[in-house]
């Protein structure tokens, strides 16, 4: 029978190896955004992982509630370097943005071995969400007059995060009191981030041709799939000249 001392040092020993088994504690890449815009993208890794193993993100109790929970994915598992006999594994969460609400969404992770062991749990960075708000600081007025005709070029900054996914653009003629969309063809954009920033520049061409002495007014909508109680939009308006005749 073992003596109650040898006892506790065997009894410690094999709890101090259970312990070191555990896998590490995981280490998560920053967000990066994805699919166009339309998918954030968090990739969390783990060593000394006992394989198959899975790994578990679960949204913090400051998160706002998603559209769709994320629990229990299959990690992908690889031979260790730094642990010989162990796995390193890896799990990337792929969380649609489109009908999610604007705010801040964190998880917290964690990786669970084929013998149940469990790392310390650690936190994301956060995914923050804002809806696309345009607005152009060099045109108060939103009022261009006598356009050279074919495409008339505007610059209207963005906020919001992700970038914006779709662009739609509507024009309403004269008097008339209906607005209808401009075609894909008459009007293209494109978009360039501020490094760093949740801020750019959507770069738009639009086809103004039209008759002399007539007004069109524009209205130029952006989405990034995030939801927001109002929508935002970009107005502007187009005042051609009349001709003169000369006799």
């Amino acid at each position: 029978m073992l003596a109650p001392v040898f006892r506790s040092i065997v009894f410690a020993a094999f709890a101090l190896a259970s312990i070191s088994d555990k896998p590490t504690q995981p280490i998560c890449e920053e967000p990066v955004f994805a699919d166009g815009g339309r998918t954030a993208v968090v990739t969390c890794t783990a060593d000394r992982v006992v394989p198959p193993s899975t790994c578990e993100f679960r949204l913090t109790a400051n998160s706002l509630p998603l559209l769709k929970n994320y629990r229990q994915h299959k990690a992908a598992d690889q031979d260790s370097v730094i642990y010989p006999g162990y796995s390193r594994a890896q799990c990337t969460l792929r969380m649609p943005l489109t009908g999610n609400r604007a705010g801040d969404y964190q998880f917290q992770v964690e990786f669970t071995s084929r013998d149940s062991l469990k790392s310390e749990p650690t936190l994301t960075s956060k995914i923050s969400l804002r809806a696309t708000e345009l607005y152009n600081s060099q045109d108060n007025d939103h009022i261009f007059q006598n356009p050279n005709s074919g495409d008339l070029g505007i610059d209207v900054h963005v906020t919001g995060s992700p970038a914006p996914t779709r662009v739609t653009l509507w024009v309403r003629h004269g008097e008339s009191l209906a607005s209808v969309p401009v075609s894909s063809r008459d009007f293209q954009w494109t978009f360039e981030r501020t490094v760093g920033t949740d801020a750019g520049v959507l770069q738009l061409s639009v086809n103004v041709g039209g008759e002399p002495g007539s007004t069109s007014a524009y209205k130029l909508q952006a989405e990034n799939g995030v939801v927001s109680g109002s929508k935002f939009a970009y107005e502007f308006t187009v005042k051609r000249g009349k001709h003169v005749l000369l006799i």
